[in-house]
């Protein structure tokens, strides 16, 4: 079973040389190929509306009962400036990590392989990020700026919709922010370690 790491970006939010050798070459079982989810990161002494929240697109059909695997699509920000910061992951994900992981549809591609999907999906993913921020590169985490905020934003560029079940910060609690940039950790996703020792927290 692949190992499940944060990787390292710099500050100008540049993918890892690595990406995306975490996706399969080839497309596994057809069924869910395409499959878009929202996740919903669990977090030692975060409450669940405020919780980290990330698209999940799994481009290649190979997520299973344990697992999430695809394209992972966040921000994240820096505890200390509260700087955002666009990242995008390709490792697979124990599903021990999520409070919860909500199907909202499923997306179709004309890419021959999932690699090429999920750099296609990179880069349209930085693009929105690039607007919805207005090319702004200090730019904070805020109510109109953050995890849930692009999450949703992302959604809406695939045609889909936040689903309802999902609770929704509002702008005097906003989602906690993660600072990926400064710590790094190895998770096993067959072993389904506690992701708790995968972030950082601010209240």
């Amino acid at each position: 079973m692949a190992k499940k790491s944060w990787k390292i970006y710099d500050d100008n939010f540049k993918e890892s040389m690595t990406f995306p050798q975490g996706i399969p070459w080839n497309f596994h079982d057809r069924n869910p190929i395409g499959d878009v989810y929202v996740v919903v990161f669990k977090t030692a002494q975060i409450n669940r509306k405020t919780a980290h929240h990330a698209i999940l697109v799994d481009v290649a059909g190979s997520s299973n009962e344990e697992n999430m695997e695809g394209v992972l699509v966040h921000l994240t920000a820096s505890t200390i400036t509260q700087q955002v910061k666009f990242r995008v992951e390709d490792d697979p994900w124990s599903k021990d990590c999520f409070y919860e992981t909500v199907r909202v549809g499923q997306l179709t591609t004309t890419k021959s392989n999932p690699q090429f999907w999920a750099i296609d999906l990179h880069n349209k993913a930085y693009e929105l990020y690039c607007s919805f921020t207005d090319q702004i590169t200090k730019i904070k985490w805020s109510s109109s700026v953050n995890c849930q905020t692009f999450a949703r934003a992302l959604l809406n560029e695939f045609g889909l919709e936040w689903p309802h079940e999902l609770p929704y910060a509002s702008d005097r609690c906003l989602p906690v922010i993660i600072d990926i940039a400064i710590q790094v950790i190895s998770i096993k996703a067959s072993k389904q370690k506690k992701c708790e020792e995968a972030f950082q927290k601010t209240s």
